[in-house]
């Protein structure tokens, strides 16, 4: 099977050199309030899920849906 990244490259995606660049809080601040519904279709490492988790308040709820392959 060949990757077109290395596994471990994803720890590097949520590195703080990232987070100075590309700062969740500034990027979501405009789009998402508490009380919003929020569908992240592939989250990856959850870069933004956090954040987003946040600012939807008390009330936010995770859940995944997986698709199986037969």
């Amino acid at each position: 099977m060949r990757r077109v990244c290395p596994w471990w490259f994803g720890y590097l995606l949520l590195g703080p050199i990232r987070r100075l660049r590309q700062d969740p809080f500034s990027i979501l601040a405009s789009y998402v309030r508490e009380g919003m519904t929020v569908l992240e279709p592939g989250p990856g490492m959850g870069f933004f899920t956090l954040e987003l988790a946040r600012r939807l308040g008390a009330q936010a709820a995770s859940s995944q849906w997986m698709s199986s392959r037969r």
